[in-house]
């Protein structure tokens, strides 16, 4: 065995397990929130019309609007590598890479809606003025600053690789 080879199996094999347990986690999400990807369809698609024939009442200088806010989280959550892994992973993988690619989309959408839920709800208000939000102070708020530690080492892992 050569040492390419090696180095595929061994990535390969390391980002098999965080996949899986991730993917096992969205389930979980998806079915503990009643399928609220598919339940808040509707919803979505009501917003974004209103957003875009009416004035929003609470926008100002200082907000964004709601259908902008909308395409930001959109635009952040699909990005590129959403676009052009499909046609990767078909030209590698087959067709069934494809399905794949939906399912994982399709649970992942419940993940994004709790984060989302939890980086609002622990939100808080400095001294200046300012907002603090994310994923930081509700991993620190709800299981520790060990917990928010590992979270930051891994986000800083993940922009070095």
């Amino acid at each position: 065995m050569n040492f390419p080879h090696w180095v595929s199996v061994f990535t390969d094999t390391l980002l098999l397990i965080p996949f899986i347990f991730v993917l096992f986690g969205s389930i979980v999400i998806t079915i503990q929130t009643k399928w609220v990807q598919l339940r808040q369809l509707p919803l979505l698609g009501k917003t974004f019309l209103r957003s875009l024939t009416k004035k929003d009442p609470l926008h100002s200088q200082s907000t964004i609007p709601s259908y902008k806010a909308l395409f930001t989280a959109m635009s952040t959550t699909i990005g590129t590598a959403n676009i052009v892994g499909p046609i990767i992973a078909i030209g590698h993988g087959g067709p069934g890479a494809l399905a794949g690619f939906l399912l994982a989309t399709l649970f992942g959408c419940a993940t994004t809606y709790v984060e989302v839920c939890f980086a609002l709800s622990f939100r808080s208000k400095n001294r200046d003025g300012s907002i603090n939000g994310g994923p930081m102070p509700y991993v620190k708020e709800a299981l520790g600053s060990f917990w928010a530690n590992v979270y930051a080492i891994a986000g800083a892992t993940l922009l070095i690789a």
